[in-house]
């Protein structure tokens, strides 16, 4: 049986998944335009971390490891865009992307992915900013930033959690 939460779920997956692909294509653009040097990398590791919901999509599953595995794009592509931007003064700018695609997981109705989301932003921070600090913020690390965004993160988990 088909519930309207299902329904809901499924068109979630559709729309982030389009999200996802729109994302490659403006991340393709943004890189021309910067002319950065490792724009096929971005795009290749853009492209990679759709396949999956892609073909969550493709199958028609909005499941929870569907939802999870989908969940990761609010991670990736802002940290994607962070990269890209490395050097850039607008590097920093690119870190709101963060909210914005945690905040589009609530289509999936479901705290789990946002949860996972936000886990892999921190870990994903404090690891970069202990490996290469560059690519986190502009010029060098500062882990009281990281921390702070971190903060930031988790508050926005709790509320988000609590809606979904």
């Amino acid at each position: 049986m088909t519930t309207e939460l299902d329904r809901f779920r499924a068109h979630g997956m559709r729309i982030l998944v389009a999200a996802g692909w729109a994302a490659t294509l403006g991340l393709g653009a943004l890189g021309l335009v910067l002319g950065a040097d490792h724009l096929a990398l971005v795009v290749a590791m853009a492209a990679i971390a759709n396949a999956a919901p892609t073909a969550m999509v493709l199958r028609r599953r909005h499941d929870e490891a569907a939802r999870l595995v989908t969940g990761t794009l609010a991670a990736v592509y802002p940290a994607l865009a962070v990269f890209l931007l490395k050097g850039d003064p607008w590097q920093m700018d690119a870190h709101m992307y963060f909210f914005v695609a945690l905040a589009a997981l609530v289509v999936l109705c479901d705290w789990r992915p946002i949860a996972l989301a936000s886990g892999l932003i921190l870990v994903h921070h404090l690891l970069i900013e202990a490996v290469m600090p560059g690519w986190v913020f502009n010029g060098s690390g500062n882990l009281a930033r990281v921390l702070l965004h971190g903060v930031a993160v988790g508050l926005q988990l709790a509320v988000l959690g609590y809606v979904t």
